[in-house]
Formats: structure tokens, C-alpha cells, sequence
């Protein structure tokens, strides 16, 4: 519904609570936040994604108390270890490509790209392109 604004999309105070404070409750906490982040990630107007409590307990009065991506003595929840994967792995397009005929093609996520390359001349040449 929100797309049909034709507007960028900025999902911001983000909290995705743990059941519990045992290691299966932080699994569940981190197959949530894997599965609601790609599909807010997929979402063509996506612009942006904001946690709000990254330690547990640290929230105002009110908000669940495992809810954030560090325990209270700041140690990593399984939850902060697929983000990590999610945005420096899976998300990440990092491709090296032959020209074939003058064109170059791969598949990669929206943004901006620097491409560089060798002429025949063996002098480096480089072009941004924009996916959208």
C-alpha cells in the first residue's frame, strides 16, 4: 500500500524480540530478523532500515527486554550474526566478468556500480552505471 505512493521507504525503529533469553529463543529471533529483512530488503521502494535497540534491556520502559542484537554485556546474538551475513555476504555483489561481444552483463542488486577495465591498449578505463 505504501508503494502505490510512488515514495522511497524507510523502515526505521525496528524491533524484533527474542521469546526468551535462551540460546533457542535468540535461533528464533535471528530466523525472524533473517526472513522480515529480505522482504523488506526485496521491496523495490526500500531506501532504508533502522534498528532501534541493539542491546537487550537498553529500550525505554515498556519494550521487550530481548529485543536487541547484543546481550546486556554486550556479547553478539545470533540475530546480529545474520544481519552481518545478510548485508556483508548475501546482499553484497562483488563480480569480476569477461567482455563478450562489448557487452558485460551480471546480476546484482540496485545501487550504483563503478565499472573499471582494461582497453586494448592495456591503459584502465572505468564508467558508473546505475541498476535500478
Amino acid at each position: 500500500m505504501m508503494a502505490r505512493t510512488d515514495r522511497l521507504l524507510h523502515v526505521s525503529e525496528v524491533t524484533i524480540a527474542a521469546p526468551g533469553e535462551d540460546g533457542r529463543s535468540r535461533r528464533i529471533q535471528a530466523v525472524l530478523v533473517r526472513n522480515i529483512y529480505r522482504a523488506w530488503f526485496s521491496h523495490p521502494a526500500t531506501m532504508g532500515i533502522t534498528w532501534w535497540n541493539t542491546v537487550d534491556g537498553a529500550g525505554v520502559a515498556g519494550e521487550p527486554l530481548v529485543s536487541g542484537l547484543f546481550t546486556r554485556d554486550l556479547k553478539k546474538k545470533p540475530a546480529y550474526h545474520e544481519l552481518d551475513r545478510l548485508i556483508n555476504r548475501e546482499w553484497k555483489t562483488s563480480v569480476s566478468a569477461k567482455v563478450v561481444g562489448g557487452k558485460v552483463s551480471f546480476r546484482g542488486f540496485r545501487g550504483r556500480y563503478r565499472l573499471t577495465w582494461k582497453g586494448p591498449d592495456g591503459a584502465e578505463r572505468s564508467k558508473f552505471a546505475e541498476v535500478r
